[in-house]
């Protein structure tokens, strides 16, 4: 089908775009009521999967309709950038293993790696995007590693900071050994688990002591053990103690080895079919000692320090004791479990460290030093059956944290990370949620546990690529935050210069309008009026106090220079980096010439370099670079720099942090010879482009001076956890920091719409913790979540299982007016289950609509008269009307409700259940065959009205089928495209529920009437007498012509009895007559015609010629008597009886009719 083609789509974007559809849309709703609505950051990373395509789908639903509603909006779409995501990938690309191999390439190369990564994923998304048919302001996208939003988060950490909430700790995190990091109990979700099998080990520590027993005899017996469970045996090393629950049942039992005695829960010992002795309560355990075979390990010596390994009773609240899995002795190895750690610190229980940030056993830890502990756990069950420790080594299956990222089993170590604080946090965190409505509604009970239950958050990673937290450490113990760029200034070791940038005054070339640049082709000095330019500003400089003067080499600027440093008796240093914009091969052409290769645009010049040139890029470039020389020389210095207008436009720009499309606005001395820009010196990073940066490695090299001890502080290592930087974004994307009235237009969000899974403890969580310590408010009114695409079984999707589809597959097989339409129609609540199965079921739903649509044009021959009036309308046609607009006043409120599944069911009912099944169906012979061309004049009036206020309702869902539609019903003075239409209102004059109630009723007798007709095995084509049925319970019926008639016409009956004597509810008279056999056959004999004529390209319009070949007499009889009826069917001028098949006609076929062969054939009339 044409509609739901690739190319049917591709051909209205390139409407869209040519006529500029978008933009106009936005130049309707401009100033009008706000509505705002904020995107959730995609991550830049991958090609979209269809997964994508779902949210994607309802935020372009969502902006659309409030669109067509009138309201203006900012259409902005996010990328996410910044994290490990995007690490991780460009760490394959390279063919790295670790963050060594990182640290060999360069830091630099690599953070530079991961920005094109970004810059070419977001490119491909945006281009995917757009197929999909999204409407968003594209080229203004936000990206969360801007230095925008990047400066916003550190003003919100030192807001943190100002409020006790940051603080470092030391800590037993999880740890991902490949990445290197900590790994936030926030960023680890359920699907974060995987099913693995692992080595677990029964351990015997022997008992060696009891100090405070209750037991007899324990420390005199020999062969006395603690029986311990774990599953993860390369933490033994570490153990200093065995917990047990108090209160719990415990047992001496014994075993196979004679003599032996072991003490563990009840419920253990007998799964482990050990023997028992006597039982007895946990608390008489506590206080036996017992030993370790890695006592005698170094690291392991130093930390214990004299201290023995005792039992000791659990804090349930913190490491409560299962009697389902286990022993019932739990090992307690601080440095590797965060119960383990928090249990031991109450208890004041030393930890040992075992591993370093790659999982590798640490010094001084015998033979496992050096050696990778995750990778090889046998080393350590080894090492316990030659120490004669092992009781047993079972496999053992269950679900274990993976990295979020790359899929490594996690480890847990101690290590001193960053925390804000959530114990201030979460009284007013639960209050803001509840005020925010959550769809579907058990988002907000998510949420709200989470912040109950949710530990301090973790927000340090030692990586690379991410935010770099702006926390600087002094040697002193002092920790100082930056919140701002202006911070770094005012915290700086030094005093920064002061520069004052002059353009050059007016030269001959500036007269002649020539462009010249080194090497000059001609000189051009200085005119007498640029040379009084710049004498009037001598004045000036002298109340500046001048203390260098540097400048460019080329005559006119040499010849300003001299004249300023003359007058201030300073020298000039001339240097080749303040040169004029090297033009290339444009070097001596008018500007007119010039401004041409970049179609006008002067940002274009950052783009465009002329050959054997530079681009504007390349000019600030090396002008920065300049001025971060003079930034590390010289202190306190008043700098003049004579330079060109493009120069010193370019470098303003860059030195100050300004985006390319700001320098010509900022900065307005293109067409003013003798133009100065003061700005002050900065203690700020830029990265070797000469561009402001505050990504790592740029931003490591900044010192600041301690508020403490005056001494040079340094900035912290660590990256930020990155749900930081999308949390952040309706205060760095909305204008707060540049004026909060503009922000306060947008803020809070209308509606925020992403997928749930995860985001109650990442991004709903983090948008919610930076506005209640920014603001104390919502920043959002509205969260609509939905859940997960999963393939056609359920299952999730994934490129390792085969089952992953990507958007631009499904795009170019299915189209994606018909994956939106699947998706829209999803109750969010539910996983999706997308395939091209379940697709063309709803690709044949949707071609209700399109068969509807294409019965119009075939039947209409122009829509610019039509003329309509309600009261000449009838009945069928003021149903549909009403139905029409009891429809949009249902789907209006659902989507007010951000309720598009209901919604959209509801239109797809109507122009199934209403338009196409019943009302098209029931007015084809207005069409076809009706009694004056005011009845057919009225039908196709309706029917226009109908099929152009649903492509209006249907253009949030589906773009492209609705403008399609749309496109074709257009009259001259009406918008040029549906989106730009207004939303269809409901017409409370249309609205006739009593007609609604006959007419379902007429609907349900219809539906009686064809069920016996199939009861009775009698086709629907031919014809019977009459249906009877009690006029009791259809009193409305009795006077009503035109509602008998649909049924009659319906269930094609001659006749309609009212019948209140019959035995049943509904009685059809089964008894086929030879005249209705006859009428029967006609009817057969005109639909496979029309099929013919449909099959040969045949409009209404065509008139044809019908010839027969019938050999059976009677047949051939029937068809004689009747061919006048059958003309007028089937739009033919003749019919004729032939004797053998005709050739050279438009179709021919062979037929079955009644058990006898029929040839029929085709001629178009001209």
């Amino acid at each position: 089908m044409e509609l739901f083609s690739p190319k049917t789509e591709e051909k209205i974007l390139e409407f869209w775009q040519k006529n500029q559809i978008f933009e106009k849309l936005r130049k309707k709703n401009r100033n009008k009521k706000h509505w705002s609505f904020l995107d959730g950051p995609i991550t830049a990373n991958n090609p979209m999967g269809v997964h994508h395509a779902w949210g994607r789908t309802y935020k372009d639903l969502f902006q659309r309709y409030k669109a067509m509603r009138g309201f203006d909006q900012r259409f902005q779409n996010g990328f996410d950038a910044q994290g490990l995501w995007v690490e991780v990938e460009v760490e394959k690309e390279l063919g790295f293993k670790s963050k060594k191999d990182i640290e060999k390439y360069g830091i630099a190369k690599f953070v530079e790696k991961c920005k094109e990564r970004v810059r070419k994923y977001s490119e491909i998304q945006t281009k995917q995007s757009i197929r999909l048919g999204q409407w968003m302001d594209w080229k203004n996208s936000y990206y969360t590693m801007s230095n925008e939003n990047n400066a916003a988060i550190w003003h919100f950490l030192k807001k943190c900071h100002q409020k006790g909430l940051l603080y470092k700790g030391l800590d037993v995190v999880p740890w991902c050994w490949r990445c290197g990091t900590a790994i936030s109990q926030h960023e680890i979700l359920t699907e974060d688990y995987k099913e693995v099998t692992h080595d677990s080990v029964y351990i015997e520590y022997p008992i060696v002591g009891n100090r405070v027993s209750n037991i007899s005899n324990i420390s005199n017996k020999k062969n006395a053990y603690l029986l311990v469970w774990t599953t993860t045996p390369w933490t033994l090393p570490g153990n200093v103690a065995v917990a047990i629950d108090p209160e719990k049942i415990y047992v001496e039992a014994t075993g196979k080895i004679k003599g032996n005695s072991y003490y563990l829960i009840k419920t253990a010992a007998e799964k482990l079919n050990l023997k028992i002795i006597k039982t007895f309560k946990g608390k008489e355990l506590v206080g036996l000692t017992y030993k370790s075979p890695f006592d005698n390990l170094p690291a392991v010596k130093k930390v214990l320090s004299g201290l023995v390994h005792k039992v000791v009773a659990t804090d349930s609240r913190i490491l409560p004791v299962s009697e389902e899995e286990g022993t019932g002795l739990v090992h307690i190895a601080p440095g590797q479990g965060v119960e383990d750690y928090r249990l031991a610190k109450k208890l004041k229980i030393p930890a040992v460290n075992l591993i370093d940030d790659a999982a590798v056993y640490l010094k001084n830890l015998g033979q496992f030093s050096g050696k990778n502990a995750k990778e090889h756990p046998e080393i350590i069950i080894d090492y316990l059956k030659t120490a004669d420790f092992l009781f047993d080594a079972p496999k053992y299956t269950h679900r274990y944290p993976i990295c979020w990222r790359c899929k490594t089993e996690l480890v847990w170590k101690i290590a001193d990370e960053w925390y804000i604080s959530m114990d201030k946090l979460r009284r007013p965190l639960i209050e803001i949620a509840k005020k925010i409505k959550w769809i579907p509604s058990f988002g907000s009970g998510r949420e709200i546990d989470w912040l109950k239950n949710m530990s301090d958050w973790l927000i340090s990673k030692k990586r690379y690529w991410g935010l770099a937290l702006p926390i600087f450490e002094c040697h002193c113990g002092n920790f100082e935050v930056i919140g701002s760029l202006n911070d770094f200034d005012k915290h700086s070791p030094k005093k920064l210069n002061h520069y004052i940038l002059l353009r050059h005054g007016e030269a001959e070339n500036n007269r002649l309008k020539i462009i010249s640049s080194y090497p000059e082709k001609k000189q051009y000095p200085l005119t007498i009026k640029g040379a009084q330019e710049i004498e009037k500003l001598i004045p000036w400089f002298k109340k500046k106090r001048v203390d260098l003067v540097f400048s460019s080499d080329i005559l006119r600027a040499r010849e300003t220079s001299q004249i300023i440093a003359g007058a201030l008796g300073k020298i000039v240093t001339y240097n080749k980096r303040l040169r004029e914009h090297n033009f290339g091969a444009y070097n001596g052409r008018t500007h007119e010439e010039w401004h041409l290769l970049f179609g006008g645009s002067k940002t274009g010049q950052y783009a465009i370099k002329p050959p054997s040139g530079e681009n504007l890029k390349d000019v600030a470039k090396r002008m920065t670079n300049f001025l971060k020389e003079l930034d590390k020389k010289y202190e306190d210095k008043t700098i003049l720099i004579v330079s060109h207008a493009n120069p010193i436009a370019a470098v303003a720009s860059a030195y100050n942090g300004y985006k390319n499309e700001e320098t010509f606005e900022k900065f307005t001395i293109d067409e003013i010879t003798g133009s100065v820009v003061e700005m002050p010196g900065h203690n700020w990073p830029y990265n070797n482009d000469g561009d402001l940066d505050l990504h790592r490695p740029y931003v490591d090299e900044i010192r600041i001076k301690c508020s403490k001890c005056g001494k040079n502080a340094s900035r912290i290592l660590d990256v930020g956890n990155p749900w930081l930087d999308a949390g952040i974004v309706p205060y760095s994307t909305m204008g707060y920091f540049e004026g909060k009235k503009f922000w306060r237009k947008w803020f809070p969000a209308e509606l925020v719409c992403e997928s749930f899974p995860g985001q109650f403890k990442n991004w709903f969580y983090s948008l919610i913790v930076m506005s209640t310590v920014l603001e104390k408010v919502p920043p959002m009114k509205t969260v609509f979540g939905y859940a997960s695409v999963r393939d056609e079984k359920g299952e999730e999707m994934h490129k390792s299982k085969g089952n992953a589809i990507w958007f631009d597959e499904a795009a170019e097989k299915i189209g994606v007016d018909v994956m939106r339409w699947l998706y829209v129609k999803q109750n969010p609540a539910d996983n999706l289950k997308f395939g091209y199965a379940p697709a063309k079921e709803h690709e044949r739903k949707l071609m209700n609509l399109w068969n509807s649509f294409t019965f119009f044009k075939t039947y209409s021959s122009t829509i610019e008269n039509l003329k309509f009036k309600i009261e000449n309308s009838s009945l069928l046609d003021k149903w549909i009307l009403s139905r029409l607009s009891n429809l949009i006043e249902k789907v209006t409120k659902n989507l007010d409700k951000y309720n598009p599944a209901s919604a959209s069911r509801a239109i797809e009912e109507f122009f199934i259940e209403d338009l196409s099944l019943w009302h098209i169906r029931r007015s084809r012979s207005r069409f076809q065959r009706p009694k004056s061309e005011r009845e057919k004049e009225l039908a196709i009036a309706t029917l226009y009205l109908i099929l152009l206020d649903l492509a209006k309702l249907i253009a949030p869902f589906l773009p492209f089928l609705s403008e399609e539609i749309y496109l074709f019903l257009k009259k001259d003075k009406m918008p040029e495209s549906v989106h730009l239409c207004d939303w269809p209102k409901s017409d409370k004059k249309f609205i006739n529920r009593k007609l609604e109630e006959q007419m379902n009723l007429v609907r349900e007798i219809s539906a009686n009437g064809l069920a016996l007709r199939a009861k009775a095995g009698i086709k629907v084509r031919q014809p019977l007498a009459a249906l009877k049925f009690s006029i009791s319970n259809f009193q409305f019926l009795k006077n009503n012509k035109e509602l008998i008639n649909l049924i009659k016409d319906e269930v094609n009956v001659k006749e309609i009895i009212f019948d209140k004597n019959i035995k049943r509810d509904f009685e059809l008279d089964t008894v086929i007559t030879g005249e209705l056999k006859e009428e029967g056959i006609i009817r057969d004999l005109a639909r496979q015609i029309q099929e013919m004529r449909k099959d040969g390209g045949l409009m209404p319009k065509d008139f044809v010629k019908i010839y027969f070949k019938i050999d059976n007499a009677e047949l051939k009889n029937i068809v004689e008597k009747r061919q006048k009826n059958l003309i007028v069917n089937v739009g033919a001028k003749a019919v004729e009886f032939v004797g053998a098949v005709k050739d050279g006609l438009l179709i021919g076929r062979h037929f079955e009719l009644e058990n006898q062969s029929i040839w029929i054939g085709i001629q178009l009339l001209m």
